[in-house]
């Protein structure tokens, strides 16, 4: 029940337009972390690898594309 809502929490983050999926998807994938399709949809590998990019840095591993965690990964995509 609760990663059910870890998912539905990711998805309404990306549907209020702060973070698009193919956006979270083109970052993790450049940074090794997916490895799947582009698709307008945060399916659950793709909110599984921002939960690995989010224990790598030490982040809350929650899958959610939360402010914290997309300043992070936008930091670590531009090196």
């Amino acid at each position: 029940m609760r990663n059910e809502l870890i998912e539905t929490d990711a998805v309404l983050i990306l549907v209020k337009g702060e973070v698009s999926a193919l956006e979270l998807q083109a970052r993790l994938r450049d940074l090794g972390y997916y490895d799947g399709p582009s698709e307008p949809q945060p399916w659950h590998e793709t909110l599984m690898a921002l939960k690995r990019f989010q224990t790598d840095r030490g982040l809350p591993a929650t899958g959610c594309p939360d402010p914290d965690t997309m300043t992070t990964l936008r930091e670590s995509y531009c090196f």
